[in-house]
């Protein structure tokens, strides 16, 4: 027996060494991975230090090699994401997918989060509620937290990111907002009472399995899977046009999709065109300019769609409409500036299984100034009732005018 319990101590002995062996050469390796982030990163991208110094990055990276010992590689990730969200860039930033999160889908409108879907039935009643708290911890200071995480250029952008980090059950674990990486105790307001429950972090929630706070489904959210579609509005004499990504869609090539709107704008005699871009993240800016020359020889009205998920190339779009065609924006304020860098690339950390995305160019969109963002001449922002009754005010102000 006394041979057999020390043949199982030598046994567990050994695997023990073995685990802390591997975890050593697995920090070992992603050493070298943050050493190649810190030397290739400066080189790589436009100007790194425009708005971070190279002190400070350069501390950062200091700092990071000697937590490592300490840290998982979870963390490795989001501390790399901290020092890309001081760059201040857009285009600058690590490519995560969100493995754990929870099953509730949050939108701001105003200073305030509302639940705007939810993955599971049980959690139906909070549809429409305002979040106040999640394990105590305040909204106000959750915001704050997770600006950390975001890779933004103005305020607009930090609207856009805010959700779906705060959704992230393993981002809110890394800042310290929740106790627990499985669960955390959400507080919420509404109708006129507060509501606090415990709800569980979920893996690979299938898109079939949400439930939207809306009553009626708004025309923007129609059609999700298609990248650019049409619809006639024959009351305004109008056409709706949803642009959704700066992208070819292969069952209907761009060319054809300006044909066929094209096709419809003379035979029904529209006035009017509505291009939405509030939810598009860019692409390849070229691909749109098939559609402004048809509309250019038409001489028809144009309202532009806009808003803080209007990013990259489609806020290239944007502008183009707006100079080109004296298009009228309609919206919020976009969540890319003006002046920004672009033509993204990227640096594989093979160890860290990580792929990091940075700039290479710098545009200059508008000479002799520096705005935060494109503004809208017609300034619009939902609010959650409207969302909630399936109204879609943006559109609406741009059809009444």
């Amino acid at each position: 027996m006394r041979i057999l319990l020390c043949a199982l101590l030598l046994v567990l002995q050994c695997w023990v060494a073995h685990v802390h062996a591997e975890s050593a050469t697995d920090r070992a390796a992603w050493r070298e991975d943050i050493d190649d982030f810190a030397k290739e990163l400066p080189k790589r991208h436009k100007n790194l230090f425009l708005n971070l110094s190279r002190e400070s990055f350069e501390n950062d990276m200091a700092l990071l090699k000697s937590d490592l010992p300490n840290l998982s590689k979870t963390s490795v990730v989001f501390r790399l994401q901290q020092i890309l969200a001081k760059v201040g860039d857009l285009h600058t930033s690590v490519i995560r997918k969100s493995d754990l999160v929870f099953p509730i889908a949050i939108e701001q409108f105003g200073n305030d989060f509302y639940v705007t879907a939810v993955a599971l039935p049980e959690l139906r009643d909070l549809l429409g509620a305002k979040l106040v708290s999640i394990d105590s911890v305040k909204l106000a200071d959750i915001r704050q937290a997770t600006n950390s995480l975001i890779s933004a250029e103005n305020k607009f952008a930090r609207k856009a990111f805010a959700p779906r980090v705060i959704m992230d059950a393993q981002a809110l674990h890394f800042l310290g907002v929740t106790k627990s990486l499985d669960a955390a105790n959400f507080e919420f307001e509404a109708k006129g009472r507060l509501l606090s429950l415990e709800v569980r972090a979920e893996l690979a929630i299938p898109k079939a399995a949400w439930l939207y706070a809306f009553q009626t489904l708004p025309l923007s959210m129609s059609r999700p899977t298609e990248i650019y579609w049409y619809q006639e509005l024959p009351e305004a004499k109008a056409i709706y046009i949803n642009y959704s990504r700066c992208e070819e869609r292969k069952d209907l090539p761009f060319l054809q999709f300006v044909s066929e709107v094209s096709k419809r704008i003379d035979q029904q005699q529209l006035k009017r065109v509505v291009i939405d871009l509030r939810a598009n993240p860019g692409g390849q800016e070229a691909i749109i300019r098939p559609l402004i020359q048809a509309l250019k020889d038409r001489k028809l009205s144009v309202d532009v769609l806009i808003g803080r998920r209007t990013f990259s190339s489609a806020f290239g779009n944007a502008l183009s409409l707006k100079t080109e065609l004296k298009g009228t924006l309609v919206g919020e304020p976009t969540g890319q500036k003006p002046n920004a860098f672009g033509e993204v690339r990227t640096l594989t950390l093979k160890s860290l299984e990580l792929k990091v995305q940075y700039s290479t160019q710098w545009w200059s969109r508008i000479r002799g100034e520096d705005p935060d963002a494109l503004y809208p001449d017609i300034a619009i922002e939902m609010t959650n009732e409207q969302f909630q009754n399936g109204e879609d005010a943006v559109l609406e102000a741009a059809l009444r005018r």
